[in-house]
């Protein structure tokens, strides 16, 4: 039985590369499954605390209908809306700015496990969702 440490024949830099390529990965995936993951909007008389599919045919859907600026029925995850013009405005808006707060906090992480010493010890998800809520 061979009992010779190869990992001491890889320079430390690949190691720390592999780690740090393996943790933009993940990042990434982080991002997406927030990015689709849905969107609950806030109650009140336009939304009625709905939840909003925000995978990428429902982001495309709900641009092409605010452009069109006519009032339409809507199917939201919890149920029917019926929205006017400047709501579907207001809809594609807030799902615009839910998606780009996903790349944002991705960007933001991403700069940490570019700078980190050790980017496999960094708690991704922890970063993700500090980042997500950070002003």
């Amino acid at each position: 039985m061979n009992t010779m440490d190869l990992t001491a024949l890889i320079p430390a830099e690949d190691v720390r590369d592999a780690a740090r390529a393996e943790a933009l990965a993940t990042l990434a995936q982080l991002r997406w499954h927030y990015e689709v993951g849905g969107l609950t909007l806030p109650d009140g008389a336009r939304f009625e605390g709905a939840r909003v599919a925000t995978d990428r045919d429902s982001q495309q859907r709900i641009a092409m209908v605010a452009q069109a600026g006519t009032a339409r029925r809507w199917k939201t995850q919890t149920g029917w809306l019926t929205l006017s013009p400047a709501a579907l405005q207001d809809l594609a808006e807030r799902v615009a700015l839910h998606v780009q707060a996903g790349f944002d906090a991705e960007h933001q992480v991403a700069g940490q496990i570019a700078t980190a010493p050790a980017p496999e010890a960094l708690d991704l998800t922890a970063a993700f969702t500090a980042a997500l809520l950070a002003p």
